[in-house]
């Protein structure tokens, strides 16, 4: 596995996930959230959590 680097914070780390609404590639402390699917998951990250539309999207998705 590769070591790779955070979009939000620059840390490095093994895993990152991506953000659904800002498209970054995050690690495991940037994500505010996350939420299953019928198949994978929908994670949002700290900063699209501050944004008001961002945050009712992330809420209302099924």
């Amino acid at each position: 596995m590769a070591i790779e680097t955070c979009g939000r914070c620059n840390n490095q780390t093994a895993k990152l996930v991506k953000c659904e609404y800002c498209a970054r590639m995050l690690c495991n402390s940037c994500v505010k959230s996350a939420k299953r699917k019928k198949i994978d998951h929908r994670y949002i990250c700290k900063s699209c959590w501050s944004n008001i539309g961002k945050r009712s999207m992330f809420k209302s998705a099924n």
